[in-house]
């Protein structure tokens, strides 16, 4: 590098871009397709030629190559302008969100080029440990978050990033790259809307290679005007040479200063063409999916060759020179696929570490809570319901550190979202309790982005129903990405999902989803039944490192109870029971559980002594407590607001026939569920599908008269003596 900057001292640059910062992104550039081609080689499976064609053997068949690497690798060759061009006006402190194409991301903002490759090979010393590869790169302290495939995901993430910077009053600025494909998602657009609604200092920036994956891009559009798509929201939108480093770094430099001044954000379209197919090393002219012309005309406008061509010209460089930059970067990097080779691999016993962090922050200091009543006057009591129980937590918290903010549709209402942020957007404003658009995924994302870099945000949706919408940026990205960077990058965000049902919604709007969420490694899902929990289960959940699914129902909400003024939590992962008894376990969920409550003190005259056992949190689910439980009452009823196939009552039911307290058992377990049908709305069946007292009265008395019959013991021994013989 020190004779790359000798050779450009006293000589002029060029386009306004100084010698010496021009030889910087030669060699960068230089660097990243040295990369590219090495890992082509380690993931190669099919022989081609020099001209790109595949080599068949004597019996005509294609000569297939062992993979060094078998993790899929979407190459950037081609593209390295681009990248390289944007990321010389960023530093550390901004950030970068990529997909699926990103090592040419990674490295122009500084990545470890050991890392990137150790970590293609899966090994233990990899930028994520071995847990992302290729399309998980990470490295958080030079403004890199982490990477992911799922297209259009990150776009919404780097606005949440951008979130962070307007919140805080900082002067960094993120970037987004993805590629034409992307813009086809709903989640581009709503990206954009966001950010341009809020002037968030964010650069999009399209790498239109003209495919997205095979298909090539007039048989998805059709008109091709990407830039286009910045119209609407009033951002400015600029086409550019994507091979043409000048070009990118002058587009770059001034919508990266329109971003760091508050203006708000732009949309680069930068057109270019990658040498290798969607994945692989292969060229995609063996299988026909692009034509010889078509690519010998891109391969004319290499932006490598491009710039060496003007800085020889120039007398910056000289040919030799070039060369022997050339050489240089391909021996760095055989140097590093050397050592990645022998690198450790991750330990088998490592298996489940990184699917949750377990840590959270300590309770902090904040002032006793001030309760008044409808009229604005103080109150002395402390009995509150469930929905002041969660403003209040939310309160205290953003009080405390403004680092918590509330974001989603209708948080400024005094209705939509109850009781729970009455007053929250007059004391903190808008960049802290953000009212947005009505934009499930991009809004989530968004809430996702905002925790990778250090908020503390809660997203609530309104309507669980409505949160399906962005149940993406949960399932897949929030659920995944401590496990997929290695543990380096935290999602500390809570999604407050309510459900709102009754009152002949119909089926839309009276979904109970806890099990979807319980479902995926990685969440945390908490459902309160009384306001004491409602505080403390959403501090908890607040505090935490881990991403968090809240889920409050609207039927519990006039369930009122003493409440601490204080900040303090309930633990996660801890059930408790509610009432003790002798004859049955009752395991409820939510407004079930003081439902159930009530009906086993009123079933006390029928001689029923029934415990009742609030899980609390979903998952983790406190499984001791109800296999103690059950142990001593030999009967089981597990009722949830869901349905029981698949769901919550299902698992609990597992975890029971899965130990050996299934030995204790008096009586098959019962499942009190919804009906297998979506919500009615006529009020008779609705009636008929909802659970009310009676019903789960029903239950209990069916459960307790119930026992295993003769037959069921006779199959049962039969089939012990079967398995000792």
């Amino acid at each position: 590098m020190s004779n790359d900057n000798h050779n450009s001292k006293g000589l002029d640059g060029l386009r306004g871009i100084p010698a010496d910062e021009l030889l910087r992104m030669h060699r960068m550039m230089v660097r990243i397709r040295s990369a590219e081609e090495k890992i082509a080689d380690l993931v190669r499976d099919e022989k081609i030629d020099d001209e790109g064609n595949l080599v068949y053997d004597d019996q005509g068949k294609v000569v297939r190559l062992q993979k060094e690497v078998v993790c899929p690798a979407h190459l950037y060759s081609g593209e390295e302008a681009i990248a390289v061009g944007v990321c010389a006006h960023l530093n550390d402190e901004d950030y970068v969100f990529g997909a699926h194409r990103s090592h040419g991301h990674y490295l122009a903002k500084g990545g470890d080029l050991q890392g990137m490759m150790s970590e293609i090979f899966g090994k233990a010393t990899g930028c994520a440990r071995g847990r992302g590869g290729s399309m998980h790169l990470v490295q958080p302290d030079i403004g890199f978050p982490g990477t992911t495939p799922i297209v259009g995901s990150s776009i919404s993430h780097a606005v949440g990033a951008a979130m962070r910077a307007h919140i805080k009053g900082e002067t960094r600025v993120a970037v987004s790259f993805f590629g034409d494909g992307a813009t086809e998602e709903g989640r581009f657009h709503e990206s954009l809307n966001l950010a341009a609604a809020m002037k968030l200092p964010v650069v999009f920036v399209c790498e239109n290679n003209l495919y997205s994956s095979h298909v090539r891009i007039e048989q998805r559009r059709s008109t091709d005007t990407i830039v286009g798509h910045a119209k609407p929201f009033g951002i400015p939108g600029v086409r550019i040479d994507g091979n043409n480093i000048f070009e990118v770094h002058e587009a770059a430099a001034t919508a990266i200063e329109r971003a760091r001044s508050g203006a708000g954000p732009t949309l680069i379209e930068a057109r270019t063409y990658r040498i290798h197919g969607h994945v692989g090393a292969n060229l995609d002219l063996e299988k026909g999916l692009r034509n010889r012309m078509e690519f010998d005309f891109w391969r004319d406008m290499d932006p490598i060759d491009q710039l060496e061509n003007r800085l020889v010209s120039s007398g910056m460089l000289t040919a030799e020179r070039a060369l022997e930059i050339h050489n240089e970067e391909k021996l760095g990097v055989e140097k590093v696929v050397e050592i990645a080779r022998t690198d450790p691999w991750p330990h088998e016993s490592e298996l489940l570490r990184y699917t949750t962090s377990n840590i959270s922050h300590p309770v902090p200091i904040a002032p006793a809570a001030l309760r008044v009543d409808a009229d604005g006057q103080q109150v002395d009591h402390d009995t509150i319901n469930i929905g002041d129980a969660i403003r209040e937590a939310t309160e205290q918290l953003m009080d405390v550190d403004d680092s918590y903010v509330i974001i989603g549709q209708g948080v400024n209402s005094p209705w939509y979202v109850g009781n729970t942020a009455t007053g929250l957007f007059k004391k903190f404003g808008p960049k802290r309790v953000i009212d947005t658009p009505i934009s499930e995924d991009a809004v989530s994302g968004a809430t996702v982005g905002m925790a990778m870099v250090g908020m503390r945000p809660m997203v609530i949706h309104p309507r669980v129903d409505f949160a399906l919408l962005g149940t993406e940026q949960f399932l897949g990205q929030a659920a995944n990405w401590y496990y997929m960077t290695g543990g380096k990058v935290s999602i500390p965000m809570v999604a407050r999902l309510i459900v709102n049902r009754g009152g002949e919604q119909a089926a839309q709007h009276s979904q109970s989803l806890q099990a979807i969420f319980a479902h995926v490694p990685g969440l945390k899902v908490v459902m309160p039944s009384n306001a004491y929990d409602a505080k403390g289960l959403l501090v908890a959940a607040l505090l935490s490192n881990d991403p968090v699914v809240y889920i409050d129902d609207r039927w519990a909400y006039n369930n009122s109870s003493e409440v601490p003024r204080e900040l303090y939590t309930v633990e996660l992962g801890k059930g408790v029971v509610r009432r003790w008894g002798s004859d049955l376990t009752i395991v409820a969920t939510s407004y079930l559980n003081p439902m159930a409550i009530q009906a086993a003190e009123e079933l006390v005259d029928e001689g029923l002594d029934v415990e009742v056992i609030d899980p609390r949190t979903l998952k983790p689910l406190d499984t001791d407590i109800i296999l103690k439980s059950v142990a001593k009452t030999g009967k089981l009823l597990v009722a949830d607001g869901g349905w029981d196939a698949y769901g919550f009552t299902a698992e609990v039911s597992a975890v029971v026939a899965a130990s050996q307290v299934v030995s204790r058992l008096r009586a098959p377990v019962a499942r009190l569920g919804l009906p297998e049908c979506p919500a009615p709305m006529s009020a008779p069946l609705e009636k008929n599908y909802f659970i009310d007292l009676t019903r789960l009265k029903g239950e209990i008395r069916n459960l307790h008269q119930a026992v295993f019959g003769d037959q069921i013991r006779e199959v049962t021994d039969q089939s012990r003596r079967a398995s000792s013989e």
